[in-house]
């Protein structure tokens, strides 16, 4: 048996404060400390974050590494989502992401000191908003020398940024479709067709789960390049992004909307969001169980709002393509599926219903 379990996700400053003899990859050395409290400030005309630290590693770069990543973190916060997975008991999956919006825009070394343990460095840092980053990371006037050590720090510090809020949205849109919706059987009959086959109707409901939408939402927007995009749902190409998602949804028992709509400007976002909710193409599954722990009847079916069919209904749960997606979070439906009974089903098994992607059908 599989388990899995999300923790929620938070939002908070990480602090330098040593808390556990052995961190996990994510939290900055204990021996990284902040001298200076930092500060926003107006840098060549560009809001930053000033920070001056003192860092150890074992060498250069590992220590600036280590300065680095406690700067961006008190500088935007972290964005922290950890989730579990059990099989039979044992853990078997354990991921943890921390993601911080921010990458260095700059930074000066002032010393550094070389001792057998590694080098201790006091290093000043600026650190930017990668939500207010666009394509031009640095400009240079008045030289032609390229100031390759500032852009590559740029670059391998927004890019790590980009590839942690990756695997924070894939954390998320891998629960698609299995654990985003709430479905129920609220009626089970049972007629002959006219081949005198034994036919059970199905009465069924469909909801998202409202807690896997909080998830979306959240990820969505701390990873979003802009996070009030509403104006750019119909076209986001005009408005110079990649893609857009649209999310609208309420809490049971809430009487307030919450969502909105978020942009993208990178290729990669967009095709993460068509893999997961275009290709998934979920499906209704019947299982019915022998009484042994085994299927004695395990069948897939398609439902219109919820499967790509030949049939368009005006709502569906999710609408996604090239530079879209368009998650209905406030749609629910009711259907009824007819599933024609093998001779050897007895009253009182266990009937199972279940949202599964289009390939878990054919296994």
């Amino acid at each position: 048996m599989i388990r899995r379990c999300a923790v929620a996700l938070i939002i908070g400053t990480m602090l330098s404060q040593p808390v556990v003899a052995n961190l996990p990859w994510w939290a900055p050395s204990p021996l990284t400390v902040a001298i200076t409290a930092g500060k926003w400030l107006i840098k060549e005309r560009e809001e930053v974050f000033y920070l001056q630290i003192r860092a150890r590693g074992a060498d250069d770069t590992a220590a600036r590494e280590e300065a680095f990543r406690l700067a961006v973190s008190q500088a935007v916060g972290s964005l922290l989502n950890s989730e579990i997975e059990m099989r039979d008991g044992e853990v078997v999956r354990n991921d943890i992401v921390s993601y911080s919006s921010g990458y260095v825009h700059d930074y000066k070394i002032l010393s550094t000191a070389r001792s057998g343990s590694g080098v201790e460095i006091v290093i000043d840092v600026w650190v930017k908003k990668s939500s207010i980053a666009d394509r031009l990371l640095n400009e240079s006037k008045g030289t032609d020398i390229i100031p390759s050590d500032q852009i590559s720090t740029q670059h391998r510090t927004i890019l790590r940024e980009r590839q942690t809020g990756d695997r924070l949205l894939e954390m998320v849109l891998a629960d698609y479709p299995s654990k985003a919706f709430d479905i129920g059987i609220s009626n089970i009959k049972s007629r002959m067709d006219p081949e005198r086959n034994l036919v059970l109707e199905i009465d069924f409901q469909l909801t998202w789960n409202s807690r896997y939408l909080q998830s979306l939402h959240e990820a969505a927007q701390a990873t979003a390049t802009r996070q009030d995009a509403t104006q750019c749902v119909q076209s986001p190409g005009r408005c110079g992004y990649i893609h857009v998602l649209s999310l609208k949804y309420r809490h049971p028992g809430d009487f307030f909307i919450k969502g909105g709509a978020m942009a993208y400007d990178d290729n990669v976002r967009g095709r993460l969001f068509q893999r997961y909710f275009e290709q998934q193409n979920p499906h209704l599954q019947v299982r019915i169980h022998d009484g042994h722990g085994r299927d004695a009847v395990k069948q897939c079916f398609t439902h219109n709002e919820l499967t790509r069919t030949g049939y368009y209904p005006a709502r569906r749960f999710v609408h996604s393509d090239s530079s879209r997606t368009i998650v209905d979070g406030q749609l629910g439906t009711r259907g009824t599926i007819n599933l024609r009974l093998p001779p050897q089903i007895q009253p009182g098994n266990k009937v199972e219903l279940r949202i599964v992607p289009e390939q878990e059908c054919n296994r």
